[in-house]
C-alpha cells in the first residue's frame, strides 16, 4: 500500500508502548507491519528501514472486530504517517517459524517507497485472487527494476453485478495507473467463480459461459483502453459441480483463443498441472475447501503467472 497509513489505539495518546519509533506525526520512509491479536493482547511488529522492532499491547478487542486497535487516522491518538509497502493481519498469534518466514519475506521486498516511475503489478479478481499471496514478488526481484506487487482483488464478488468487480477496478485498480510508471500491469483473475457456480446450474453451461465471458472481456477491454498492460487468466476448478465444470470447459478455451483481442498476455492458471481438475481441488495440499487454494496450490498457480509477468515486464 502506498500513501498515508496511520496506527492508533484508543488506549493511549502517546507513542506505541515499547517503540522508540515511529513518533506521532513522524514520517517513516519504509515500513512493513505484522499485527497479530489474541483474546488478551495485540502483538505489533514493525520493520522500519530494515530494522525490526515490536511491542505487545495488552488490550482485548471487541469480539469480532479490531475496534480497540484501528488502522486509520484518528485525531488525538498516536498516529504516524507512513509509506507502507505491505501489511499483514492475522486473527491469531503466529508461531516462531511462521513469524520468521513472514518477516523474511517482508524484508526481502525491494527497499524504499515505490516511486511513481516504478512498475506495478496489480491483481483484480474474486476471492481466489484476493487470497493469492504475492510470493511471485521474489521471482520478480531479480529484475533490474523490479515492480511492486499490489492486490486489489474483490473477495467473493461477481463480474456480472455492476457494483462489484467493475467498481473495484475503478476505485482500486485504476488509481494505481500512472503514465510515469515504466509498466502498469493488471492481472485480471476476475472470471468470477461465483458467477459460474450460480449461473451454470440455473441457465445452463453455454449461457452461463457466454454471460460471464462478455462481462470478463469488458473488464479486460476497459483496462486495456485505460493503458494497462493486461494479463488475462483462465478459470480455476472447484471440487464439485458438473455444470460449473461444463461452463469452465467452454470459458478456458475461449479465453485462450481470444485473449489477444482483449489483453496482452495470458496467465493460464486454470490449466496448471496439479491444480486443473476437480479431483486436484480435493487435495488439502492444493486447496483448503475445494474452491480456494492452499499455499501449495498458489505456488502451482505461480508457475503460470510468473512467466506471463516476466514477459509483460520484458
Amino acid at each position: 500500500m502506498q500513501g498515508f497509513f496511520f496506527l492508533q489505539s484508543p488506549a493511549f495518546t502517546g507513542n506505541v508502548p515499547g517503540l522508540a519509533s515511529p513518533l506521532p506525526g513522524h514520517l517513516v520512509t519504509e515500513c512493513t507491519l505484522i499485527l497479530t491479536c489474541s483474546p488478551t493482547q495485540y502483538d505489533v511488529r514493525l520493520t522500519i528501514g530494515g530494522v525490526a522492532t515490536s511491542a505487545t499491547i495488552p488490550i482485548a478487542p471487541t469480539v469480532g472486530t479490531l475496534s480497540a486497535f484501528q488502522l486509520g487516522r484518528w485525531t488525538g491518538y498516536a498516529n504516524t504517517s507512513m509509506a507502507v509497502s505491505q501489511y499483514v493481519i492475522y486473527a491469531r498469534a503466529l508461531n516462531p517459524a511462521e513469524l520468521s518466514g513472514l518477516q523474511g519475506y517482508l524484508l526481502s521486498k525491494p527497499v524504499g517507497n515505490p516511486p511513481v516511475g516504478a512498475s506495478t503489478v496489480t491483481i483484480l479478481g474474486d476471492s481466489v485472487g484476493a487470497g493469492w499471496p504475492p510470493n511471485y514478488q521474489t521471482a520478480l526481484n531479480a529484475l533490474s527494476n523490479p515492480p511492486r506487487v499490489l492486490n486489489v482483488a474483490a473477495a467473493g464478488t461477481r463480474t456480472t453485478l455492476p457494483e462489484q468487480i467493475p467498481s473495484y477496478y475503478v476505485t482500486d485498480a485504476l488509481p494505481r495507473y500512472s503514465k510515469s510508471r515504466a509498466k502498469n500491469i493488471l492481472v485480471c483473475q476476475g472470471i468470477s467463480i461465483n458467477d459460474v457456480a450460480a449461473l451454470a446450474p440455473s441457465i445452463g453451461a453455454s449461457a452461463a459461459a457466454a454471460q460471464v465471458l462478455a462481462a470478463y472481456f469488458a473488464i479486460l477491454d476497459r483496462a486495456k483502453a485505460d493503458g494497462f498492460i493486461v494479463l488475462a487468466c483462465t478459470l480455476t476448478p472447484v471440487s464439485t459441480g458438473a455444470a460449473y465444470e461444463a461452463a469452465r470447459a467452454i470459458i478456458n478455451p475461449t479465453v485462450a483463443a481470444n485473449y489477444l483481442a482483449h489483453a496482452h498476455f495470458l496467465a493460464d492458471i486454470g490449466r496448471v498441472p496439479g491444480a486443473n481438475t476437480p479431483a486436484d481441488m480435493t487435495n488439502p495440499a492444493v486447496s483448503v475447501d475445494g474452491t480456494h487454494f492452499a499455499p501449495g496450490g498458489y505456488a502451482l498457480l505461480d508457475t503460470a503467472l510468473i512467466p506471463a509477468l516476466q514477459a509483460a515486464l520484458a
